[in-house]
Parts: structure tokens; sequence; C-alpha cells
């Protein structure tokens, strides 16, 4: 529980990790029963250096940074696949962890796969310097875009300093479509990138100079502040601003709602996902993969029950009966499934007639069984 990820060592990543960081060594000193040295912080980037934006000086700047805040930096990485109880990462290696930030970019609507147009490997639309796509009278340009840097090349990044300066370029080749004009070509040196990496120091390429440390943070504090809407607010950041730098950071518990939707979790194989002798809290339905239920024998022994597929579903017993659970589920290949809170299930079962006598058919079926050998729709757990 002590342990953070954050998936990806961009800007946000950086971000996000070195205030994560501050915030949680201050926060610290109020749960005296906590050891600061549990703490543990783990950025993870599938590339070979962070903050692959900036230049290589800047970005070596930075990792020592964060590792003097005691961040592990993993390169050459990625997240292969989450469970409830492990980030596990592209080279076999697992962090234990309950909390994973992701901050790995994202991709086109899923609406943009429909069009007739090219993608590159990201799926976003390959527009020309005009912004427009492979095919005549469709333009793209921001997120959704991959457009041609005619400054440095390669492609721009999918960042709002490009975003909105595409705008009007792309406002004005519609307009020379329909005149007969011509056509300008989207143009543009980036003014410059920050980052921060918590509390008093940060990395800045600005106009072609690079500075980091205290000046950076400086910096990258003046351009966030120009660029809120009103007065009023700035007044409001900046004295929040003084007063943090010399008071203590104000931290405050969130308690936030259950909800009551399906959850959807992975669990890779040899994983339990319910273990016998637990109070059962959650019902589960196997999306892909398969599972096997064990029971425990006096002896120790592990008896094999069944395996169950996707489709089907355990952990209903234990909710209805509000028992503890009377067998393990354990993933034999890669498993995803949905998961209701108790509540939520009993509300179903009890708000869903139809639902209720089918599985109180079933836990009829299950109770009566003599022997643990032959398959049905449900699980013992």
């Amino acid at each position: 529980m002590l342990t953070f990820v954050v998936a990806g060592g961009g800007f946000s990543g950086v971000e996000v990790v070195a205030e994560l960081a501050d915030l949680l060594h201050d926060a610290v000193r109020l749960y005296p029963g906590i050891d600061r040295r549990e703490l543990r912080l783990v950025v993870v980037q599938s590339g070979p250096r962070i903050l692959p934006e900036v230049n290589e000086r800047l970005a070596a700047f930075a990792r020592g940074k964060l590792e003097q805040k005691g961040i592990e930096v993993r390169t050459d990485s990625g997240i292969a696949a989450l469970t409830p109880t492990h980030a596990i990462l592209r080279d076999g290696s697992q962090v234990p962890t309950n909390t994973l930030v992701a901050t790995i970019g994202n991709r086109p609507h899923p609406l943009v796969e429909t069009l007739p147009c090219g993608r590159n490997e990201r799926g976003a639309v390959i527009v020309d310097e005009y912004l427009q796509t492979t095919e005549p009278g469709i333009y793209a340009l921001g997120d959704v875009a991959a457009v041609p840097d005619l400054k440095r090349g390669g492609t721009c990044p999918p960042t709002a300093q490009y975003a909105i300066r595409e705008a009007p370029y792309l406002a004005h080749n519609l307009l020379a479509n329909v005149d007969g004009r011509r056509r300008l070509p989207f143009s543009f040196g980036a003014l410059g990138q920050l980052a921060s990496l918590g509390r008093g120091s940060a990395v800045a390429e600005l106009f072609g100079l690079q500075v980091s440390g205290w000046l950076a943070w400086w910096l990258w504090r003046a351009v966030y502040l120009s660029k809120l809407p009103n007065f009023e607010r700035k007044v409001r950041v900046l004295a929040d601003w003084l007063f943090s730098s010399i008071l203590p950071r104000d931290t405050a518990r969130l308690k936030l709602e259950r909800s009551t939707s399906f959850v959807r979790m992975h669990f890779e194989p040899g994983q339990a996902i319910v273990e016998q002798g637990e109070v059962g809290s959650r019902f589960f339905l196997i999306v892909r993969g398969r599972v096997a239920v064990v029971r425990a024998e006096p002896g120790g022994a592990e008896v094999r029950v069944r395996e169950l597929g996707p489709g089907e579903y355990f952990g209903e017993l234990a909710l209805l009966r509000g028992s503890r659970r009377n067998a393990t589920v354990r993933a034999i290949t890669p498993v995803d499934v949905l998961s209701m809170e108790r509540g939520d299930f009993l509300a179903l079962a009890t708000h869903g007639p139809f639902f209720m006598d089918h599985l109180e058919s079933a836990v009829r079926e299950r109770l009566t069984e003599p022997t643990p050998s032959e398959p049905s729709r449900a699980s013992p757990a």
C-alpha cells in the first residue's frame, strides 16, 4: 500500500511522480507508525530515457533529481499488465502495488478508425503540411493528427502549444479551398518546454536556452501563472504559492463513494482471485481466460473442483450465505473478470427475480454435489 507506480516518463509522468513524492513525504509525518523508508515510488518509461521531449543533458539532470528524492526510474521497460496487487513490467518483473497512475498518453477516438484516411502506428491521422488527410476535403489537427514538423523534422508534438496554432492555418486552408486561394503550410518553432521536478526544481528549454534547477522552477511557475484566465485567479494562486513556501502543506483525506458498477480486473497465471477462508465481498464474472477452483482438504492437500471459462461466474455463494469462501479460485491463463461489490450484487439479486432464481438453483445444485469432478455454470466459491 506504500508503493506507488507511475507509468510514463514524459512531462506528465515526471511531474506527477515528483509532486507525489513531495506530498507523501509531507504527509508521512502525520503517521508515526510509518517509517519514511517504507515509501516506494517507481516511474516506468518504455524508452531509453525519461523526458524524451528535451535534450539528453536536461533529461539526465531530471533523472538525477528524481533519484535524489528516492524515486526509482525504470527505463527501457513498460507496463505489460496490471492486477489488483501487482504492476507487471515488460521484462517480466513485478512491482507489488495497489496504486498505479497512468500517464502514457492517449490514442485518437475509435471513430477515427472508421475514416478512409491513412494513419500512423499511434492511430493518428496522417496529414500533409496543409493539415489535409489523404482524403481530399478531410482535414485534421491536434491530438488526432500526425502533423509534419517543418522546422525540426518528424511530426509535431500533440500538445496544446501546437494545436492552438494549427487551428487558424486549418481555418484559412478550408476557406482557401472554397475561394480558390493559395493554402498556407503549417510551420511553427516551439517556444519551449518546461517540466517541474517537485518543490524547488525543474528543467526548461526556452528559445533554445537550457535551464535547470531553482531558476527553471520559477520560470515554470511564471509561465503557469501567465496562462491563468483572469486577474483574480492569478492573485489567488500567487498568494497560495507564497503561503505554501512558509507554511506546511495542507493535507486532507478524500473519501470517495464506492462505484455501483462493475469493475474490470486483470489477473496473471497463478494469482489467486479469491482465497479459501476469506470473507466474501465481491462477485466475479469471467470475460476472458480460464480459472481453477481448488479446495484445501483437512490434511493440507488441494483438490481441483473444476475449471471455469468465459461467461461463467463465481463468488456468489459466500455473498448469498454471508459466509467465508469455501474454495480458492486461481488464474490458469491471463484472466479478465468483471467484479461487483457485495451490496450491488445483493441489490441485483433482490430486484431481479429471474437472476435470484437462477442463483438459488445453482447454489442448491452445488451444495448437494457428492463429488467435485463435474463442471457447472458456477463455482463453489
